[in-house]
């Protein structure tokens, strides 16, 4: 998986500076040690490093509190920042550890334009959706961009045990639902002054549509790292570029 990193991105002449912030925390209890689980052979931490490495984002950190983690990381050529226990807790937030992430790079010296979130357990993205990201976020102000797929399920809430419909009637062809959208935690891009706020999310947020097959992984359980098993054996050529 090794390989020379593309050029940077640029608009009008400037030059986006990106730190790429991958949060690794070690305490998984619904599947033990899955950031560094072999997929296909590769850690699967070592996915989001790769892309990072491809698209040719200028500083890469590994936010772990996990030795295992942070020494896979590093041989894959990832800076490592020691996460305090306090954000490693169950309750402690990702703004939280992305704020002292980007507290450590800044105090390096490192001043970022775009502080770019690639969360481990999505490992499969499409090549161009970074590129479509940073274009959004260079037409957009104190926004925060992130890639989202269309929903095609019929969701309700449970009410004194009973199903209730939320955004269509009960019956309704799937092909008239109205057009919902989900959150698939591929890729966010956020202000890093936002982020020095201890919030990713700045007053309006700026959706990539991305096809569902990239969508699809999520990967928390057992059962998801299957399905991503069998994506990676299904669509191989399509993350051909993280292995050339």
């Amino acid at each position: 998986m090794n390989g020379n990193s593309e050029t940077d991105y640029t608009t009008d002449e400037i030059i986006l500076k990106k730190l790429a912030f991958i949060p690794a925390r070690a305490g998984s209890k619904r599947l033990p040690g899955k950031n560094i689980r072999l997929l296909n052979g590769i850690p699967l931490i070592a996915y989001s490093i790769e892309y990072a490495k491809r698209m040719g984002i200028e500083k890469i950190v590994v936010s772990t509190d996990g030795k295992d983690i942070a020494d896979i990381s590093s041989s894959f050529g990832a800076i490592v920042i020691e996460r305090p226990n306090f954000l490693s807790t169950d309750t402690a937030t990702t703004a939280d550890a992305a704020r002292h992430a980007l507290e450590c790079v800044m105090n390096d010296g490192f001043s970022p334009d775009v502080f770019i979130t690639l969360q481990p357990t999505n490992p499969l993205r499409p090549k161009e959706l970074l590129d479509q990201c940073l274009k959004v976020y260079e037409q957009s102000q104190d926004t925060t961009i992130l890639t989202v797929c269309k929903n095609k399920h019929k969701l309700g809430s449970l009410c004194n045990g009973k199903f209730v419909a939320e955004h269509y009637v009960a019956g309704e062809r799937s092909q008239d639902l109205k057009s919902l959208f989900y959150e698939n935690g591929l890729i966010y891009l956020s202000r890093p002054y936002q982020v020095m706020q201890g919030r990713f999310f700045g007053k309006e947020i700026e959706p990539v549509e991305v096809d569902d097959l990239y969508g699809l992984i999520d990967i928390d359980e057992e059962l998801d790292f299957r399905l991503t098993e069998f994506v990676l054996s299904e669509y191989g050529q399509n993350f051909s570029y993280l292995f050339e």
